[in-house]
C-alpha cells in the first residue's frame, strides 16, 4: 500500500552569513566551519566556507540568541577558533550578514605513526596535544600520517592513543606516562613536523555490560583498567549499543577492571561483581591477545525518596 497524508507544515527559519579570511594575508579561507549555537537551549547549526571564504548558516529558529564562532575540530583547521563579539538574534526569513572572522593561524603538529616491529603505517591512531590551557587533535590516515588542528603557542604533551585496538598508548617520545613525556614547544603559526610514534602491541580485555535486572545491554558504560593499588592502567572505552566494549592495548600483566556509569543510573562495579577494589577479581592480559568475557551486570541506583 502507499500511505497518504504524511504531511508537514514547515516553519521558515533565519540565517547568519559572513566571510572568513586569514588575519595576515587577508586571503579567503576555504572549508573553515562555523557553528551558531543557542545560548538558551541546545539548538545549533553549522556551515563551512566556500572557496571565496563565504558561509551561510541556515534554518535557525527565530527569536533565539545565538553565539557564533568558528569550529576548527569540524574542519581540521590550522586556524585558532574565534567567537564573534556579540550575540545574534534571528528573524524568520531574514539573513544576518557581515558576521565575519579574521583568523590567526595556530601551530600544528604532524608526524607518522607505525608498528614498532613491522614499521607498517597505522591508520586510526588518534593524537592529542595538550598544554595547560589549550588542546588539539587528529587521527592518522591510511599512510599513518596526521596533522593536528591549530593551537596557540606553548609547550605541549603529545599523546598517541589507539582506543579499542591492540596498541599501547604512548606519549612523545616513547614515554609510558604524561609525566615522563618529552614536551614539544611551538610558536604561533609554526608547523612542527616529525612528531612520530612507533606503537607497541599490547593485550586487550573485552566483554559485555548488561543490567542486572532484566539483562538488557547497557550502552555508554565506561571501562577502566587499573593496577592492584587502584592507579590508572588503561582506557577500556565505553560500551556500545549492544553493551560490548574492547579496551585499548595494555602491557602484559594483571589488572582489575572497573565499570562506571557517568550518568549515575547504575552503580559502579569491579569485575567480577565487586563494589570495592579489594574484592575485585584480577584479569590477566597477554601481549597480542584479547582476554574475552570480562562482563558486568550492573545494578540500578536507588532513587531518593
Amino acid at each position: 500500500s502507499n500511505p497518504t497524508g504524511i504531511n508537514a507544515a514547515l516553519v521558515q527559519g533565519g540565517a547568519i552569513s559572513g566571510t572568513i579570511t586569514d588575519a595576515v594575508t587577508g586571503n579567503p579561507i576555504n572549508n573553515e566551519c562555523v557553528i551558531a549555537a543557542q545560548i538558551i537551549g541546545s539548538g545549533s547549526s553549522t556551515a563551512c566556507t566556500n572557496s571565496f571564504g563565504q558561509y551561510v548558516v541556515r534554518g535557525l529558529p527565530a527569536g533565539s540568541f545565538y553565539r557564533v564562532g568558528t569550529n576548527a575540530n569540524q574542519s581540521t583547521s590550522p586556524y585558532l577558533d574565534q567567537t564573534y563579539g556579540s550575540l545574534q538574534t534571528v528573524t524568520a526569513g531574514a539573513t544576518i550578514s557581515g558576521i565575519n572572522f579574521s583568523l590567526t593561524r595556530g601551530a600544528t603538529f604532524s608526524g607518522h605513526v607505525t608498528d614498532a616491529l613491522s614499521a607498517a603505517p597505522l591508520q586510526g591512531v588518534c593524537v592529542f596535544v595538550a598544554s595547560s590551557n589549550a588542546s588539539g587533535s587528529a587521527c592518522t590516515n591510511a599512510n599513518g600520517d596526521y596533522t593536528t588542528t591549530g593551537v596557540p603557542a606553548g609547550s605541549y604533551t603529545v599523546d598517541f592513543s589507539d582506543v579499542g585496538s591492540r596498541y599501547i598508548d604512548q606519549y612523545y617520545n616513547g614515554a609510558a606516562t604524561a609525566g615522563s613525556a618529552t614536551p614539544v614547544t611551538v610558536t604561533l603559526g609554526q608547523a612542527k613536523t616529525g612528531i612520530n610514534a612507533a606503537m607497541v602491541t599490547g593485550g586487550n580485555v573485552s566483554g559485555t555490560v548488561t543490567a542486572a535486572s532484566g539483562g538488557a545491554p547497557l550502552s555508554g558504560i565506561c571501562v577502566t583498567l587499573e593496577h592492584a593499588d587502584g592507579s590508572f592502567a588503561g582506557n577500556g572505552g565505553c560500551s556500545n549499543a549492544s553493551g560490548q566494549y574492547t579496551s585499548a592495548g595494555v602491557p602484559a600483566g594483571s589488572y582489575v577492571v572497573l565499570f562506571h556509569d557517568g550518568l549515575n543510573h547504575y552503580a559502579s562495579q569491579y569485575y567480577s561483581g565487586s563494589s570495592t577494589l579489594a574484592g575485585a577479581t584480577a584479569v590477566n592480559v597477554t601481549v597480542g591477545a584479547t582476554t574475552p568475557s570480562i562482563n558486568a551486570a550492573l545494578t540500578a541506583e536507588s532513587l531518593p525518596t
